[in-house]
């Protein structure tokens, strides 16, 4: 018999740039919902994702690109918990979290004020004057940079050479600094002596890097020896609470991830959003 798939649209609305690849506005996705189980796609065009009616398409076509693949793997997830009537969060503990923010942000935080975290994310960008000023004046925490691929290695150079052995300690990783090439990545992790973590990347990547950065919604499963960090896309609460419950189920050495938190009032079966997801328009795909 030939399979129900159906979706739903939606659209995020960042007030400020989400990462330095991005200005502010609206970014596009869609809910699917295939055999009774769910899951979110939301790719970044600006990361250099296909674009959201590609990945649809892909799985109409039976012919899923790998951002698809991973949604069809959460609906899997999902679609068999809820036919169990089974809460997937109800056992789990998911791990602790970095807190994300743009730069501009931090600078009206007080430090004080977010304490119960160990770690900050901040995507950032060729401003390193801004960054070290950041990192100087949030010192109680470790530092998590994510560049999205915005500068070159000799600007890396440059930031490596501004970096005091106080401030360099405090930095946990530099993530995406420039566009992987294992080779590359290995001389200026070497160079630099700063640990690098690599998200956009192929799925079975193995060097050049000190953590690898896995997003359920985007790769199926990565294939590394490296520690695994996950976080989510910034994208829907549905894809948010597929990442966390990958986080508090996969074998990783990192203790601090970045799944950020959601509302657990509105568990149910499966990821949950039982509610929610019943009240929403669905459309068919095939």
């Amino acid at each position: 018999m030939k399979q129900s798939i159906k979706f739903h649209r939606y659209s995020i609305n960042f007030e400020k740039a989400p990462n330095s690849q991005t200005t502010n506005g609206e970014v596009e996705g869609a809910l699917i919902k295939i055999n009774g189980g769910y899951a979110c796609i939301q790719p970044w065009i600006t990361l250099g994702d296909n674009d959201l009616e590609y990945h649809l398409e892909s799985i109409a076509s039976n012919k899923p690109t790998d951002i698809a693949k991973a949604a069809i793997k959460c609906c899997f997830i999902d679609g068999k918990a809820r036919s169990n009537k089974v809460d997937l969060f109800q056992s789990l503990t998911p791990p602790k979290y970095h807190l994300t923010f743009n730069p501009d942000d931090l600078f009206n935080i007080d430090p004080n004020s977010i304490n119960s975290f160990t770690h900050l994310k901040i995507k950032s960008n060729e401003n390193f004057v801004k960054i070290l000023e950041i990192i100087n004046k949030f010192s109680q925490f470790k530092i998590r940079l994510d560049f999205n691929e915005s500068i070159t290695p000799d600007q890396l150079m440059d930031f490596n050479e501004s970096l005091s052995s106080h401030t360099r300690n405090k930095i946990d990783f530099i993530e995406d600094p420039f566009p992987y090439d294992p080779d590359l990545w290995c001389h200026y992790q070497k160079q630099t002596g700063l640990n690098f973590a690599l998200d956009r990347g192929p799925y079975n990547a193995n060097k050049g890097f000190k953590v690898r950065i896995w997003k359920p919604v985007i790769l199926s499963s990565v294939e590394t020896i490296q520690p695994i960090c996950i976080t989510h896309n910034m994208d829907h609460e549905f894809g948010r609470r597929y990442a966390a419950y990958c986080a508090s189920v996969t074998n990783y050495s990192i203790k601090v991830h970045g799944i950020g938190d959601f509302n657990h009032n509105r568990n149910g079966y499966g990821l949950g959003m039982d509610d929610y997801l019943e009240s929403l328009s669905w459309k068919d795909l095939i």
